[in-house]
């Protein structure tokens, strides 16, 4: 008998992480779960899941701070955000510390399975809400002028 993938969700919520849990089991996986980054971060250790699910806002160590400390650590498996709400700020971090996929809170089950399989393909998945804005606030950085990046000083002798 094949082996199933492990994943490990890292949600506070048990509600969400019951869902979640019955969910990736129906379709093939062996999920573990663990409620806090810091745990997560301890079970990435112990478990080495195939892929983390990381809830983008949890008391302590969130989703970003513990995706940002497996990048740095060189840990390079597929993790996956799921974000309630997501402010552009947040989006940009998570974007940047190297996630594979965004998924939205709201009805997240029936898109898992899509980021999962999107990512094994070696794809980002970014739900449709959050690409729009990723892509919104990538244009707004690539319309920042080079001269806004210097100093007032730096413009004024560049300007000369």
């Amino acid at each position: 008998m094949a082996q199933r993938p492990v994943i490990l969700i890292v949600e506070d919520e048990p509600g969400i992480a019951d869902t979640l849990q019955y969910a990736l089991r129906t379709d093939g996986f062996e999920p573990h779960w663990v409620t806090s980054g810091e745990a997560a971060l301890a079970a990435v250790k112990t478990l080495d899941p195939d892929i983390l699910i990381l809830d983008l806002k949890m008391p302590g160590c969130g989703g970003v701070a513990a995706l940002k400390a497996l990048r740095a650590g060189g840990d390079n498996r597929p993790v996956i955000v799921l974000a309630a709400e997501v402010e552009d700020e947040a989006l940009v971090a998570i974007l940047d510390a190297g996630v594979n996929a965004i998924v939205s809170k709201a009805g997240a089950e029936l898109r898992l399975l899509e980021a999962i399989q999107t990512i094994k393909q070696g794809t980002v998945f970014i739900d449709n809400d959050l690409l729009d804005r990723a892509l919104l606030l990538a244009k707004a950085e690539a319309k920042t002028s080079a001269l806004d990046l210097l100093s007032p000083r730096e413009r004024e002798v560049a300007q000369e």
